[in-house]
């Protein structure tokens, strides 16, 4: 998991991230100086991005890396396993 996260340093990626309930954020062009992975599970993620910007998401449980390069995190909140908070890093623009 660390080196996919850690592969996105100093390229621009675009990220999806969202909390639940609350909010979302969609196709935020960034570019990625350091991936961090922290904890021993679940799991802290952030990205410091150049121009002094952080990505982070707390309580990562799962991941996935998919066929395109895209790295998703997630955060499941209770006990039925819902989802809580997800983060998702792309080497090319999201989905609208």
């Amino acid at each position: 998991m660390e080196a996919a996260l850690t592969a996105f340093a100093g390229r621009e990626a675009w990220v999806h991230a969202e909390w639940i309930p609350g909010g979302f954020l969609r196709n935020m062009h960034v570019r990625v100086a350091d991936g961090y992975l922290r904890g021993g599970g679940p799991y802290r993620v952030a990205l410091r991005c150049i121009g002094d910007s952080w990505v982070r998401i707390e309580d990562v449980t799962d991941w996935e890396l998919d066929a395109e390069g895209r790295l998703c995190f997630f955060a499941f909140g209770d006990a039925e396993q819902r989802l809580a908070r997800t983060l998702e890093i792309s080497p090319q623009p999201l989905p609208a």
